[in-house]
């Protein structure tokens, strides 16, 4: 968030991230910190952070962030609007994983009834490279401080 930015600046590197206010999710199977995906080079990388701020709610982890609270790393589903009305900034653009998925789970796939299918065919069309969730380079950049 902004402010966050003003008065924390804005890491420019990951080791930078271990000066800074950061939320981790937490794994809902285990309770487990995730750590964050970052990449350098060709390789994705799994930085492990101190949290100042964990939960395995994304919309309470969102409002952490936005309220500058601490640095989150979101999905484009969640962040997009908020980076298109200014109200969040990205950062550390060189180091973004851009191949963050997004996952149904549903009880079986043998046993799986109509409605479950025609809601994974229904978000598959709906998410899948829709511009209104997905934030293209340019678009980061322009955001970008």
């Amino acid at each position: 968030a902004p402010a966050y930015l003003e008065r924390q600046g804005a890491p420019r590197t990951p080791a930078e991230l271990a000066r800074h206010r950061c939320s981790v999710f937490l794994r809902t199977d285990t309770g487990r910190p995730m750590p964050w995906q970052l990449r350098q080079g060709d390789a994705v990388v799994y930085q492990a952070l101190t949290p100042a701020f964990s939960t395995n709610d994304e919309e309470l982890e969102l409002q952490a962030v936005l309220d500058g609270q601490v640095l989150g790393q979101l999905t484009g589903v969640t962040a997009a609007p908020f980076i298109r009305s200014g109200r969040l900034v990205p950062v550390l653009l060189p180091y973004l994983v851009e191949e963050h998925s997004l996952y149904l789970y549903w009880g079986s796939r043998s046993a799986q009834p109509a409605r479950v299918r025609a809601f994974i065919d229904m978000a598959l069309e709906t998410l899948t490279e829709n511009p209104a969730f997905v934030l293209g380079r340019a678009e980061l950049e322009a955001a970008a401080r």
